[in-house]
């Protein structure tokens, strides 16, 4: 599963408000990987491989023109992706021990 430092660093159990930044951020990490892209680029990068095209609606800002700031749910919403109990080896941290997604 991909992990980064935001994604590590995100406890769904004590911070449950999709408009923060430490969503936002787990969220594009994971946009990242499963696209193939850096930095909220909307076209993969030359030689990542790309593991899911995301709709449009399914991605903010929803200006094409503009980098991705994270996947969001049906509401606008960013999804979070946490894999901190991986990280820390706490289960009272996170959902799953490998990841936890959220919207």
């Amino acid at each position: 599963y991909p992990r980064s430092s935001n994604t590590d660093a995100l406890d769904a159990r004590t911070s449950g408000n999709p408009g923060t930044s430490q969503y936002q951020n787990a969220s594009l990490d994971l946009y990242n990987a499963l696209f193939g892209a850096t930095s909220g680029s909307r076209t993969p990068d030359a030689g990542k491989r790309s593991y899911f095209t995301f709709k449009p609606n399914q991605l903010s800002p929803s200006d094409q023109t503009q980098p991705v700031a994270f996947i969001q749910d049906p509401f606008g919403n960013s999804y979070g992706y946490s894999t901190i109990q991986a990280a820390t080896q706490d289960s009272t941290k996170g959902y799953n021990p490998t990841f936890a997604a959220r919207k």
